[in-house]
């Protein structure tokens, strides 16, 4: 590859980077969830030529494909959105950030055993769920 297409290649990606922190800082300035799908194919061509002993020119082109795939999604939730934790769903649960399948289940089996939270702080009896996880979904859930 010739110096212009690295560098090429290179403020392709330099553009994507800046894209996602883009997205991410306007999320937090808008109440609906944010998406950003890019995709970026470039074709890179080499070739080169050669002259045989016997003065036949041989001619080699070879490309490259490179192709590039950024897909970001920021939520912020608006009061709408807020995910009620005492009747969510497995599903909606999984959509916050660091809950999965398995830990939704133990929400919903506290939920069970013990009756409705009465706060949202009361999540953070489930195992599990801890003060630094409990800091990162507490501004999308509630009870009510």
């Amino acid at each position: 590859m010739n110096k212009v297409r690295i560098t090429e290649c290179i403020l392709i990606i330099i553009a994507l980077v800046l894209l996602g922190l883009i997205v991410v800082c306007s999320a937090f300035m808008h109440s609906t969830p944010i998406t950003a799908d890019v995709q970026y194919n470039t074709t890179v061509y080499s070739q080169s030529v050669s002259t045989n002993a016997d003065n036949t020119v041989t001619a080699e082109i070879t490309s490259i494909v490179l192709q590039t795939e950024s897909k970001i999604r920021v939520d912020k939730a608006s009061e709408n959105d807020l995910i009620n934790i005492n009747t969510a769903t497995s599903e909606e649960l999984q959509s916050l950030n660091g809950i999965g399948p398995a830990l939704a289940l133990r929400i919903i089996d506290y939920r069970t055993q013990n009756g409705n939270f009465s706060t949202i702080d009361e999540i953070k009896s489930v195992k599990g769920i801890g003060d630094k996880k409990f800091d990162a979904i507490k501004d999308f859930i509630c009870v009510e």
